[in-house]
């Protein structure tokens, strides 16, 4: 009688260590999955190609990357999250502005989420 509840656990406890590395594996696709930061870079340089000029500056939180296309008078700023899961940090648009002569800015376009309306046009 002994014998056999000692088969029981045995087989229970198996178990219950197969069960967690299903449950270990599943939770790491999960969080590979689900933790893909969004990158606007991305879409600005599949419509308009690499920059001409890319200028980083600070650290975070006040990390910038801003983008120069001087051939199209603009030029794109990007600010980065705080990192998220799997240390991934979401990139994102904040302005556009507009270059005059030399590459000099003459217009800033701050860029708000969609809940704050569409756009904001600041001078120089």
């Amino acid at each position: 009688m002994a014998k056999r509840n000692w088969l029981r656990i045995d087989s229970v406890s198996r178990h219950f260590r197969a069960s967690r590395i299903v449950l270990l594996v599943a939770l790491c696709l999960l969080s590979a999955v689900s933790c893909k930061g969004r990158d606007d870079r991305e879409e600005i340089r599949n419509r308009y190609g690499p920059p001409d000029e890319r200028v980083v500056q600070g650290t975070d939180p006040f990390w910038t990357e801003t983008w120069y296309y001087y051939d199209r008078g603009v030029a794109y700023e990007f600010h980065r999250s705080a990192p998220r899961c799997g240390g991934d940090r979401d990139y994102y648009l904040y302005a556009e502005y507009i270059l005059g002569p030399g590459g000099s800015i003459a217009k800033r376009k701050v860029v708000l989420p969609p809940e704050q309306g569409s756009e904001t046009v600041l001078g120089p």
